[in-house]
């Protein structure tokens, strides 16, 4: 009877996760919010490669110079790191054996995520709504075993503008964000797992409040055949708190960040090949300089782009396929759990779908995904 109960409140448990959840990783990981499935496939070196839309969440610069307008319909990702872990979660509930089911779980932390965002980019100007959501769960310590779950579901409004000091050379840009967040960091022994109510649950999962962000950024590009750009961000400028409006205490907030990156371009007929890098964390001696570097390569093709590179010591790789009207990508890459890279990684995978068109006001055509050389062009600005 005892263990019926046991495994009815951990069924409870992950019913909640599931539902409210949203990734955020063990106190070592470095957190990425609202991410794009283009820039994990290439390492997530990024900040000086986005434009449009993109540049709304990685660096507003990006918006500088953007001619024409260009509407995302719908930008919907979801991500996973282990198929397996998910079903023995399952199992959980239904066990009659709590502890050794929940043995196969040391070492192996379940991460689930997703978000949609949708957003127009018109002459400079950037205005975006979204949802993202992140999970995860992990056992550590086997003698003394605690259940640490981290979640952040954040409500999102976004705008922001970007302009160009020296036409094709330099540009600066703004983006401001409100955003409802759910989330918590908490960790758990197992026994409190096996005595909670669902009342304590909810006290624990639904932590409420709303906070506003600032992310500023510059571009400069010298004129060169290979394009090449410099970019220096400052993410959440003054850190992101947030407001307690509900649960036990608000939900955490975000750091300021300072980031760094170059990329090139090399174009000839038909191919684009983009290198970049990204230095990230800068001001931030606690981070090993190793999880602070990441690198990658884009190589666009006529039907499909490659992408490669290293996160966190960890390769990556992805891939897009442009349809028109729609676009599918697909990414691979690591992420270390530990304190440098090398020590504990996670592999995880994420899909993203989306549908965007737009006008490119510098070539006087309508983009509806037909001709993919002036689709590629709308593609490179945002």
């Amino acid at each position: 009877m005892r263990q019926a109960c046991v495994s009815l409140k951990i069924g409870s448990l992950l019913f909640f996760i599931l539902i409210f959840g949203s990734l955020q990783g063990p106190a070592a990981e470095l957190y990425n919010r609202n991410v794009s499935v283009r820039a994990l496939g290439m390492g997530n070196a990024y900040v000086s490669v986005a434009r449009g839309l993109d540049s709304v969440f990685y660096n507003p610069a990006g918006l500088g110079g953007s001619k024409g307008f260009n509407l995302t319909l719908l930008k919907a990702r979801a991500g996973i790191n282990d198929v397996d872990a998910i079903s023995d979660l399952m199992d959980l509930a239904d066990s009659d054996n709590f502890e050794d089911v929940l043995r196969e779980f040391y070492g192996r932390p379940l991460n689930l995520s997703g978000g949609a965002h949708t957003g127009l980019v018109i002459s400079g100007l950037a205005f975006a709504a979204y949802d993202s959501f992140n999970v995860s769960a992990d056992l550590s310590n086997p003698a003394l075993p605690d259940f640490q779950l981290d979640y952040v579901n954040d409500l999102g409004f976004a705008a922001g503008f970007g302009i160009e000091f020296v036409p094709n050379i330099m540009s600066f840009g703004v983006v401001g964000k409100r955003i409802q967040r759910m989330g918590a960091s908490e960790t758990v022994s197992v026994d409190t797992l096996a005595t909670l109510e669902t009342a304590e649950l909810e006290a624990i999962l639904e932590n409420e409040g709303i906070g506003y962000s600032l992310d500023v950024g510059v571009n400069l590009t010298l004129p060169s055949p290979v394009k090449p750009t410099f970019s220096f961000v400052l993410r959440d400028v003054g850190d992101t708190s947030f407001s307690h409006d509900a649960g036990a205490e608000a939900p955490p907030g975000d750091d300021a960040e300072m980031i760094a990156g170059i990329s090139f371009q090399v174009s000839v007929p038909g191919i684009t090949i983009t290198p970049a890098l990204d230095y990230r964390y800068i001001d931030n001696t606690d981070i090993h300089i190793g999880k602070k570097i990441n690198f990658g390569l884009e190589v666009g093709l006529p039907i499909i782009d490659i992408r490669g590179g290293f996160h966190q010591g960890y390769w990556t790789a992805g891939a897009s396929f442009n349809m028109g009207l729609i676009q599918v990508d697909a990414a691979s890459y690591g992420v270390e759990l530990g304190e440098y890279p090398g020590q504990h990684e996670d592999r995880r995978y994420m899909v993203e779908f989306s549908i965007d068109f737009g006008w490119d006001g510098s070539s006087g055509s309508k983009i509806f995904g037909v001709d993919r050389e002036t689709s590629r062009k709308l593609k490179q600005r945002r």
